[in-house]
């Protein structure tokens, strides 16, 4: 995640890191979300997403 070592960020800040749409990046994470490498809490109007340990054994975290 481009987020600062795996902090948790909303699906906003990953596109705007990314240079992404919101949907594309919505969409990305909905399969890391199936896969079991990330999750997301919904905070009000928005999701924020951390990774997983899975997804963090998966990079070296």
């Amino acid at each position: 995640m481009p987020a600062a070592a795996g902090e948790p960020a909303a699906t906003s800040r990953l596109a705007r890191a990314s240079g992404w749409s919101q949907a594309t990046v919505s969409y990305h994470l909905g399969i890391l979300a199936r896969s079991g490498l990330v999750e997301g809490r919904r905070r009000g109007r928005m999701v924020v997403y951390r990774r997983t340990v899975r997804g963090d054994s998966l990079i070296g975290g």
